[in-house]
Order: C-alpha cells, then sequence, then structure tokens
C-alpha cells in the first residue's frame, strides 16, 4: 500500500524552496550587473578565439581584428561582434548552479552531479547562441539579428536556466525528496 504524503510537510517543503528560488532569482538579476561588469579578458578572449575557430574552420567570412572582436562580412556591409563579459555566459552558469546547490532536501551528490552535467549544458547552449549570430544576420538582417539576440540573451537564457533546472529536479533530484517527504515509492508523483 502506497503512503500518503503529509499536506503540510510537502506545503512546507514547497514553500521553502520556492522562497529559496525566488532569492535566487532575484539575487541573479541584483548581482548579474556586477558579473557583468567584472573585466572577464582571458575568458572573452578564449571565447572568441573559439567562436573565431570553428565559424573559420565552416568557411564562414570572419576575421578576428581584436582578441575580444570578430568582424563578419554580410554583403554588402560588415558588423562587428565584441565578446564582452556577458557573452560568456558566466553569470548564467554560476544562477543555474546556485539553484541547484541551495535547493532543499536533496543529497549533496545529486546536487554536484547536476551542476557537473547541467553547467556545460549551459555552456554549450550559450556558445550555440554566438556561433548563430552570423547566420542570423545573413537570413533576417544585421538589425534584426540584434534584436532577436538582445531578447534571447535577456530572457531566453533565463528560460532555458529554468528549464535546465526543471530537468534536473524531475531526473535526479525527486528520488531524494520523496525519500526526504517519507516516500517508500520511488516511482510517486507528486508535482
Amino acid at each position: 500500500m502506497e503512503e500518503k504524503v503529509n499536506p503540510k510537510q510537502l506545503f512546507g517543503f514547497t514553500l521553502i524552496n520556492c522562497l529559496i528560488i525566488l532569492a535566487g532569482v532575484t539575487a541573479y538579476f541584483l548581482l548579474s550587473g556586477l558579473i557583468y561588469a567584472t573585466n572577464l579578458g582571458w575568458l572573452e578572449e578564449a571565447e572568441a578565439g573559439s567562436v573565431y575557430f570553428l565559424q573559420k574552420s565552416f568557411g564562414i567570412p570572419v576575421n578576428l581584428t581584436t582578441p575580444t572582436k570578430l568582424t563578419y562580412s554580410v554583403p554588402p556591409d560588415t558588423f562587428d561582434v565584441s565578446i564582452v563579459s556577458a557573452c560568456i555566459g558566466l553569470g548564467e552558469i554560476l544562477f543555474l548552479c546556485i539553484l541547484i546547490l541551495v535547493f532543499r532536501g536533496v543529497d549533496l551528490r545529486v546536487k554536484l552531479k547536476g551542476v557537473l552535467i547541467f553547467a556545460p549544458i549551459m555552456f554549450i547552449v550559450n556558445f550555440i547562441r554566438l556561433l548563430s549570430l552570423y547566420h542570423l544576420a545573413v537570413s533576417i538582417g544585421v538589425d534584426a539579428m540584434w534584436n532577436i539576440h538582445y531578447v534571447f540573451w535577456k530572457y531566453g537564457q533565463f528560460f532555458i536556466i529554468l528549464f535546465l533546472f526543471s530537468l534536473w529536479y524531475l531526473l535526479m533530484a525527486r528520488k531524494d525528496i520523496c525519500k526526504a517527504l517519507g516516500k517508500k515509492n520511488r516511482r510517486h508523483r507528486f508535482w
């Protein structure tokens, strides 16, 4: 016979974790300006060099004019992309890691495993965003590309963070949470 979840315990657990997530979201928006104002020159140069190398190897007309500035040729014009601290996605990666690490009711090993799996995924998503700028500019124009880039950077990355956090919860953390709530059957669903 399947055990029932204590509604008070489930409510308390959900309320505490929602408050922790809300605090994390608030801290992310308050501290993101600090992260983006930090000079991360060597990371910016590494990311710009990686984007340059990959795009050049696929025949994209790109030049690395400074260690962090890519210049693309999109007939009849050219446009520049400067890789700055915000382009690296470090703030988004840190936010995802913090969300995972502060979530209550989950074993630390599961949290660390989640960070080791999902932080690189967030990095790859951000890197793909940078790689796609040229293709967007060619297909829809440079001005429209910058608009899409801004919207995705400002809002899309945030939703990807929440999606990856939800995946971590569903695939990795749920078992520990069920255990923390006194469940014997691991397949019980209460979300």
